[in-house]
């Protein structure tokens, strides 16, 4: 069997310079995509409260906004935010890096980072619903790369099994 303590989808985008705003609809929309897909939920912002809004989501986004080593905000670098999502059949966590306008050395592009740890659904599964949402509502150019990468999973799977 595959060892499914920690998988996880990376989403990569090109620069586009989005406002908190957009980023928090771009996030919403993918985590409601998957939770569809999956039952995945309730979701919970890591490091803020968050009361499930699209509203407070933005609120988070413009909190996280990158700073230097004196907390001056640089909005030019961009917002991170993280989320997470814990039950019985699932554990995860969603890292977003957003909005950057500006080429900085310690950050390639914007990007998702969807992460699975210790499920019990099927990881076949975890990743399609992770790509479908990606595609549906962040970027579909990312999905050619990970669709490789999950058939070689999956074969090496089925040997395995």
């Amino acid at each position: 069997m595959l060892d499914r303590e920690r998988k996880s989808t990376f989403i990569a985008w090109t620069r586009r310079g989005e406002t908190p705003e957009q980023i928090a609809r771009m996030i919403f929309a993918y985590v409601t995509d998957f939770s569809a897909r999956t039952g995945a939920g309730p979701w919970e912002a890591i490091r803020n409260q968050w009361d499930g809004t699209l509203q407070d989501l933005a609120r988070i986004v413009r909190e996280r906004v990158l700073t230097d080593d004196s907390g001056i905000a640089h909005p030019e670098g961009g917002y991170s935010l993280g989320l997470s999502s814990h039950d019985d059949r699932l554990n995860t966590k969603l890292s977003a890096n957003a909005g950057e306008t500006e080429i900085l050395p310690f950050l390639t592009s914007p990007s998702l980072v969807h992460t699975f740890f210790a499920s019990t659904l099927p990881l076949r599964l975890l990743w399609d619903a992770s790509i479908r949402a990606g595609v549906a509502t962040i970027n579909p150019a990312f999905a050619y790369g990970q669709d490789r990468t999950l058939k070689r999973l999956a074969r090496r799977e089925r040997r395995e099994n």
